[in-house]
Protein backbone atom coordinates (compact mmCIF):
# COMPACT_ATOMS: atom_id res chain seq x y z
CA UNK A 1 0.00 0.00 0.00
CA UNK A 2 2.38 2.65 1.06
CA UNK A 3 4.75 1.73 -2.43
CA UNK A 4 1.43 2.58 -4.21
CA UNK A 5 0.59 5.62 -2.56
CA UNK A 6 4.20 6.90 -3.12
CA UNK A 7 3.58 6.74 -6.55
CA UNK A 8 0.18 8.57 -6.52
CA UNK A 9 1.73 11.21 -4.62
CA UNK A 10 4.09 11.56 -7.50
CA UNK A 11 2.32 11.73 -9.79
CA UNK A 12 0.07 14.51 -7.92
CA UNK A 13 3.66 16.55 -7.44
CA UNK A 14 2.76 17.23 -11.51
CA UNK A 15 -0.63 18.83 -10.82
CA UNK A 16 0.13 20.58 -7.49
CA UNK A 17 3.48 21.61 -6.94
CA UNK A 18 5.31 21.44 -3.88
CA UNK A 19 5.26 24.30 -1.68
CA UNK A 20 2.92 26.13 -3.77
CA UNK A 21 1.93 28.53 -1.32
CA UNK A 22 5.70 30.00 -1.73
CA UNK A 23 5.75 29.93 -5.04
CA UNK A 24 2.21 31.87 -5.75
CA UNK A 25 4.41 33.62 -8.56
CA UNK A 26 3.84 30.65 -10.78
CA UNK A 27 0.33 30.97 -13.04
CA UNK A 28 -1.01 28.51 -11.59
CA UNK A 29 -3.46 28.18 -15.04
CA UNK A 30 -0.83 27.85 -17.28
CA UNK A 31 0.43 24.71 -15.22
CA UNK A 32 -3.09 23.36 -14.85
CA UNK A 33 -3.53 23.48 -18.34
CA UNK A 34 -0.05 22.00 -19.23
CA UNK A 35 -0.91 19.06 -16.68
CA UNK A 36 -4.33 18.67 -18.14
CA UNK A 37 -3.11 18.63 -21.51
CA UNK A 38 -0.46 15.28 -20.98
CA UNK A 39 -1.75 12.10 -20.30
CA UNK A 40 -1.35 10.89 -16.54
CA UNK A 41 -0.19 7.65 -15.46
CA UNK A 42 -2.88 4.51 -15.53
CA UNK A 43 -2.83 2.02 -13.03
CA UNK A 44 -4.54 -1.33 -13.16
CA UNK A 45 -5.01 -2.34 -9.19
CA UNK A 46 -1.91 -1.96 -8.04
CA UNK A 47 0.45 -1.86 -11.35
CA UNK A 48 1.70 0.77 -13.71
CA UNK A 49 1.10 0.68 -16.56
CA UNK A 50 2.66 3.61 -18.56
CA UNK A 51 3.61 7.07 -17.66
CA UNK A 52 3.80 9.04 -21.06
CA UNK A 53 3.37 13.17 -20.22
CA UNK A 54 7.29 13.46 -20.65
CA UNK A 55 7.82 11.37 -23.70
CA UNK A 56 8.24 14.67 -25.57
CA UNK A 57 11.45 15.18 -23.73
CA UNK A 58 12.52 11.35 -23.41
CA UNK A 59 12.47 10.60 -27.20
CA UNK A 60 14.72 9.90 -29.63
CA UNK A 61 13.09 10.12 -32.77
CA UNK A 62 14.24 11.54 -36.23
CA UNK A 63 12.60 11.65 -39.42
CA UNK A 64 14.47 10.56 -42.78
CA UNK A 65 16.86 13.41 -43.23
CA UNK A 66 16.61 14.22 -47.16
CA UNK A 67 19.62 15.81 -49.51
CA UNK A 68 17.49 16.65 -51.98
CA UNK A 69 16.64 20.26 -52.37
CA UNK A 70 13.47 19.53 -54.42
CA UNK A 71 11.89 17.21 -51.55
CA UNK A 72 12.75 19.55 -49.33
CA UNK A 73 10.31 22.16 -51.06
CA UNK A 74 7.69 20.05 -51.71
CA UNK A 75 7.34 18.19 -48.27
CA UNK A 76 8.25 20.66 -45.55
CA UNK A 77 6.82 24.01 -44.10
CA UNK A 78 8.23 27.59 -45.81
CA UNK A 79 8.74 29.97 -42.05
CA UNK A 80 9.24 33.65 -42.86
CA UNK A 81 10.85 34.96 -46.17
CA UNK A 82 13.92 34.33 -47.56
CA UNK A 83 16.60 36.82 -45.35
CA UNK A 84 19.91 37.91 -46.60
CA UNK A 85 23.13 36.80 -44.23
CA UNK A 86 24.86 39.85 -42.99
CA UNK A 87 27.12 37.72 -40.68
CA UNK A 88 30.41 38.02 -42.82
CA UNK A 89 32.30 34.52 -41.31
CA UNK A 90 29.09 32.98 -42.75
CA UNK A 91 29.30 34.84 -46.18
CA UNK A 92 32.37 33.80 -46.72
CA UNK A 93 32.23 30.22 -45.71
CA UNK A 94 29.17 29.66 -48.20
CA UNK A 95 30.92 31.87 -51.10
CA UNK A 96 34.24 29.79 -50.64
CA UNK A 97 32.20 26.46 -50.90
CA UNK A 98 29.97 27.67 -54.27
CA UNK A 99 32.77 29.92 -56.41
CA UNK A 100 33.92 27.35 -58.78
CA UNK A 101 29.89 26.36 -59.10
CA UNK A 102 29.64 30.60 -59.47
CA UNK A 103 32.14 30.86 -62.45
CA UNK A 104 31.22 27.88 -64.36
CA UNK A 105 27.31 29.28 -64.38
CA UNK A 106 28.86 32.50 -65.47
CA UNK A 107 30.64 30.89 -68.08
CA UNK A 108 27.53 28.59 -69.59
CA UNK A 109 25.55 32.29 -69.46
CA UNK A 110 27.66 33.86 -71.61
CA UNK A 111 28.18 36.81 -69.06
CA UNK A 112 31.51 38.51 -68.42
CA UNK A 113 33.90 35.90 -66.99
CA UNK A 114 36.26 39.47 -66.15
CA UNK A 115 33.93 41.64 -64.56
CA UNK A 116 33.54 41.91 -60.82
CA UNK A 117 30.21 40.19 -59.47
CA UNK A 118 28.05 41.39 -56.59
CA UNK A 119 27.14 38.28 -54.41
CA UNK A 120 24.28 38.34 -51.82
CA UNK A 121 23.25 35.01 -49.93
CA UNK A 122 19.50 34.67 -48.59
CA UNK A 123 18.67 32.03 -46.19
CA UNK A 124 14.64 30.48 -45.65
CA UNK A 125 13.34 28.10 -42.59
CA UNK A 126 11.62 25.12 -44.04
CA UNK A 127 10.27 23.52 -41.11
CA UNK A 128 9.59 19.63 -40.31
CA UNK A 129 6.14 19.25 -38.79
CA UNK A 130 6.50 17.58 -35.37
CA UNK A 131 5.00 14.09 -34.75
CA UNK A 132 1.24 14.36 -33.77
CA UNK A 133 1.02 13.04 -30.64
CA UNK A 134 3.57 15.56 -29.23
CA UNK A 135 2.24 18.94 -30.96
CA UNK A 136 0.20 19.66 -27.83
CA UNK A 137 2.55 18.81 -24.94
CA UNK A 138 5.07 20.17 -26.32
CA UNK A 139 3.12 23.37 -26.73
CA UNK A 140 1.91 23.93 -23.68
CA UNK A 141 5.43 23.49 -22.25
CA UNK A 142 6.79 26.17 -24.36
CA UNK A 143 3.64 28.37 -22.94
CA UNK A 144 4.17 27.48 -19.64
CA UNK A 145 8.11 28.49 -19.44
CA UNK A 146 6.84 31.34 -21.13
CA UNK A 147 4.81 31.92 -18.69
CA UNK A 148 7.03 31.27 -15.89
CA UNK A 149 9.62 33.58 -17.36
CA UNK A 150 7.66 36.54 -17.63
CA UNK A 151 6.40 35.79 -14.01
CA UNK A 152 9.42 35.45 -12.24
CA UNK A 153 9.65 37.36 -8.99
CA UNK A 154 13.31 37.39 -9.30
CA UNK A 155 13.32 38.65 -12.72
CA UNK A 156 12.38 42.00 -14.05
CA UNK A 157 12.77 44.30 -17.18
CA UNK A 158 11.79 41.88 -19.70
CA UNK A 159 9.98 43.04 -22.70
CA UNK A 160 6.68 40.96 -23.31
CA UNK A 161 5.33 40.92 -26.89
CA UNK A 162 2.05 39.50 -27.48
CA UNK A 163 3.53 35.82 -28.87
CA UNK A 164 1.27 34.11 -31.06
CA UNK A 165 2.15 30.68 -30.78
CA UNK A 166 1.74 28.04 -33.48
CA UNK A 167 2.13 24.48 -33.84
CA UNK A 168 3.87 23.30 -37.79
CA UNK A 169 0.93 21.80 -39.03
CA UNK A 170 1.64 20.05 -43.41
CA UNK A 171 -0.08 22.33 -45.87
CA UNK A 172 0.23 25.69 -44.50
CA UNK A 173 2.87 28.30 -45.47
CA UNK A 174 4.37 30.98 -43.27
CA UNK A 175 6.40 32.90 -45.77
CA UNK A 176 4.31 36.31 -45.22
CA UNK A 177 2.24 35.49 -42.00
CA UNK A 178 5.45 35.20 -39.24
CA UNK A 179 5.40 38.71 -37.09
CA UNK A 180 5.61 38.25 -33.79
CA UNK A 181 5.10 34.62 -33.62
CA UNK A 182 6.78 31.86 -31.98
CA UNK A 183 6.73 28.76 -34.23
CA UNK A 184 7.29 24.94 -33.20
CA UNK A 185 8.22 22.18 -35.50
CA UNK A 186 10.14 19.09 -35.02
CA UNK A 187 13.27 20.56 -36.83
CA UNK A 188 13.86 22.34 -40.18
CA UNK A 189 16.14 23.15 -43.40
CA UNK A 190 18.20 25.68 -43.95
CA UNK A 191 17.54 26.16 -47.35
CA UNK A 192 20.56 29.21 -48.47
CA UNK A 193 20.41 30.72 -52.12
CA UNK A 194 22.53 33.16 -53.76
CA UNK A 195 22.05 36.27 -55.85
CA UNK A 196 24.80 37.04 -58.46
CA UNK A 197 25.19 40.12 -60.82
CA UNK A 198 27.67 41.63 -62.34
CA UNK A 199 28.37 45.14 -60.57
CA UNK A 200 29.46 46.96 -63.92
CA UNK A 201 26.48 45.07 -66.01
CA UNK A 202 22.81 44.52 -63.57
CA UNK A 203 21.24 42.20 -66.80
CA UNK A 204 24.37 39.80 -66.21
CA UNK A 205 22.71 38.36 -63.28
CA UNK A 206 21.33 35.20 -61.82
CA UNK A 207 19.96 33.11 -58.75
CA UNK A 208 21.80 29.78 -57.38
CA UNK A 209 20.23 27.48 -54.79
CA UNK A 210 22.59 25.20 -53.09
CA UNK A 211 21.40 21.84 -54.06
CA UNK A 212 21.79 20.08 -50.30
CA UNK A 213 19.68 21.83 -47.54
CA UNK A 214 21.29 22.13 -44.13
CA UNK A 215 19.65 20.23 -41.66
CA UNK A 216 18.93 21.87 -38.27
CA UNK A 217 17.35 20.52 -34.58
CA UNK A 218 18.45 24.02 -33.36
CA UNK A 219 16.32 26.92 -32.49
CA UNK A 220 16.43 30.47 -33.59
CA UNK A 221 15.58 33.58 -32.88
CA UNK A 222 15.18 35.68 -36.35
CA UNK A 223 15.24 39.08 -37.11
CA UNK A 224 13.70 39.45 -40.18
CA UNK A 225 13.86 43.85 -40.73
CA UNK A 226 15.56 46.38 -38.85
CA UNK A 227 13.93 50.19 -38.74
CA UNK A 228 16.59 52.91 -39.82
CA UNK A 229 17.50 53.35 -36.00
CA UNK A 230 18.31 49.55 -35.98
CA UNK A 231 15.55 48.49 -33.39
CA UNK A 232 13.70 45.86 -33.99
CA UNK A 233 11.13 45.62 -37.47
CA UNK A 234 9.99 42.52 -37.70
CA UNK A 235 10.67 39.01 -36.25
CA UNK A 236 9.76 35.49 -35.12
CA UNK A 237 10.67 32.79 -33.06
CA UNK A 238 11.33 29.01 -34.59
CA UNK A 239 12.06 26.26 -31.85
CA UNK A 240 13.13 22.49 -32.97
CA UNK A 241 11.11 19.89 -30.93
CA UNK A 242 13.28 17.23 -31.61
CA UNK A 243 16.47 17.39 -29.25
CA UNK A 244 15.06 17.46 -25.43
CA UNK A 245 18.39 19.04 -24.63
CA UNK A 246 17.28 21.87 -26.99
CA UNK A 247 13.35 22.42 -25.88
CA UNK A 248 13.70 22.61 -22.38
CA UNK A 249 16.06 25.77 -23.07
CA UNK A 250 14.43 27.09 -26.20
CA UNK A 251 11.25 28.95 -24.46
CA UNK A 252 13.78 31.40 -22.75
CA UNK A 253 16.55 31.70 -24.50
CA UNK A 254 14.79 32.65 -27.84
CA UNK A 255 12.28 34.75 -25.85
CA UNK A 256 15.01 36.90 -23.71
CA UNK A 257 16.79 38.33 -27.12
CA UNK A 258 13.68 40.57 -27.08
CA UNK A 259 14.92 42.24 -24.33
CA UNK A 260 18.65 41.99 -24.79
CA UNK A 261 18.51 43.35 -28.46
CA UNK A 262 19.26 46.76 -28.47
CA UNK A 263 22.28 46.48 -25.96
CA UNK A 264 23.73 43.37 -28.50
CA UNK A 265 23.32 46.12 -31.07
CA UNK A 266 25.30 48.48 -29.66
CA UNK A 267 28.21 45.98 -28.45
CA UNK A 268 28.12 44.94 -32.04
CA UNK A 269 29.28 48.47 -33.27
CA UNK A 270 32.51 48.38 -30.50
CA UNK A 271 33.32 44.76 -30.62
CA UNK A 272 32.56 43.54 -33.90
CA UNK A 273 29.72 40.84 -34.76
CA UNK A 274 31.26 37.51 -33.40
CA UNK A 275 32.11 39.01 -29.92
CA UNK A 276 28.61 40.34 -29.83
CA UNK A 277 26.82 36.90 -31.35
CA UNK A 278 28.95 35.35 -28.07
CA UNK A 279 27.69 37.90 -25.50
CA UNK A 280 24.10 37.84 -26.48
CA UNK A 281 24.56 33.78 -26.42
CA UNK A 282 26.01 33.63 -23.06
CA UNK A 283 23.81 35.87 -20.89
CA UNK A 284 20.48 34.41 -23.03
CA UNK A 285 21.78 30.79 -22.48
CA UNK A 286 22.78 31.51 -19.08
CA UNK A 287 19.81 33.15 -18.22
CA UNK A 288 17.66 29.60 -19.58
CA UNK A 289 19.92 27.50 -17.64
CA UNK A 290 18.97 28.79 -14.33
CA UNK A 291 15.48 29.05 -15.52
CA UNK A 292 15.34 25.80 -16.79
CA UNK A 293 16.86 23.65 -13.90
CA UNK A 294 14.01 25.66 -11.37
CA UNK A 295 10.91 24.83 -13.84
CA UNK A 296 11.93 20.87 -14.28
CA UNK A 297 11.73 21.28 -10.58
CA UNK A 298 9.24 22.74 -10.35
CA UNK A 299 6.92 20.59 -13.05
CA UNK A 300 8.90 17.25 -11.70
CA UNK A 301 10.10 16.54 -15.18
CA UNK A 302 11.88 13.45 -15.20
CA UNK A 303 15.76 13.54 -16.08
CA UNK A 304 15.28 17.28 -16.34
CA UNK A 305 18.54 18.38 -14.39
CA UNK A 306 20.41 15.87 -16.19
CA UNK A 307 19.06 17.39 -19.19
CA UNK A 308 20.25 20.53 -18.56
CA UNK A 309 23.90 19.15 -17.40
CA UNK A 310 23.88 17.44 -20.13
CA UNK A 311 23.30 20.12 -22.91
CA UNK A 312 25.95 22.46 -21.01
CA UNK A 313 28.73 19.81 -22.02
CA UNK A 314 27.14 19.97 -25.31
CA UNK A 315 27.52 23.34 -26.00
CA UNK A 316 30.35 24.54 -24.10
CA UNK A 317 32.68 23.12 -26.68
CA UNK A 318 31.53 25.82 -29.30
CA UNK A 319 33.37 29.30 -29.37
CA UNK A 320 30.36 31.07 -28.84
CA UNK A 321 29.09 29.22 -25.56
CA UNK A 322 32.10 28.76 -24.14
CA UNK A 323 31.90 31.35 -21.50
CA UNK A 324 28.44 29.96 -20.67
CA UNK A 325 29.27 28.13 -17.68
CA UNK A 326 31.64 31.25 -16.40
CA UNK A 327 28.57 32.72 -16.90
CA UNK A 328 26.25 30.22 -14.37
CA UNK A 329 28.29 30.36 -11.77
CA UNK A 330 28.52 34.22 -11.79
CA UNK A 331 24.38 34.23 -11.70
CA UNK A 332 24.36 31.62 -8.81
CA UNK A 333 26.93 34.10 -6.70
CA UNK A 334 24.63 37.35 -7.51
CA UNK A 335 21.39 36.82 -9.36
CA UNK A 336 19.98 36.29 -12.48
CA UNK A 337 18.58 40.27 -12.14
CA UNK A 338 22.25 41.79 -11.68
CA UNK A 339 23.06 39.43 -14.72
CA UNK A 340 20.41 41.03 -16.77
CA UNK A 341 21.10 44.38 -15.87
CA UNK A 342 24.51 44.12 -16.12
CA UNK A 343 24.41 43.01 -19.75
CA UNK A 344 21.67 45.79 -21.00
CA UNK A 345 23.83 48.42 -19.32
CA UNK A 346 27.26 46.95 -20.89
CA UNK A 347 27.14 43.63 -22.48
CA UNK A 348 31.12 44.54 -22.73
CA UNK A 349 31.40 44.44 -18.51
CA UNK A 350 29.11 41.64 -18.63
CA UNK A 351 31.44 39.35 -20.32
CA UNK A 352 34.67 40.75 -18.36
CA UNK A 353 32.85 40.05 -15.04
CA UNK A 354 32.07 36.52 -16.05
CA UNK A 355 35.81 35.83 -16.96
CA UNK A 356 36.73 36.33 -13.91
CA UNK A 357 34.85 33.41 -12.28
Amino acid sequence: MSRRRNRRNRNQAWEKPRDLSKRNFIKIAGLTTLAAAIPTSIYVGSRLLRDDRWDFLARNDWHPITLDLEIVKERYIPVGPEIEIENKSTIEKIKKEVTPILNQEIKIRGFDQSAGYDVKVYSQIFSVPDKHEFREPVMNYCKTAIEYLYNHPKLSGLKKPSLDSLVINQGTNYEKHFQGRFFIGNSYYDMQKLKVVNKFNPEQAFEYEKPIPEHSCGSRFVVVERDENGSLKSWFIYVSAVKPHVLLFSPFSEVIPLTIDQATVRYEKQAGTKKALQAGETISESLSHVLALELSDILGIPNGKKIARESINKIKNYEKYKYVPNAIRWIRRHSMQAALDLYIEDPGKFMKAIMKV
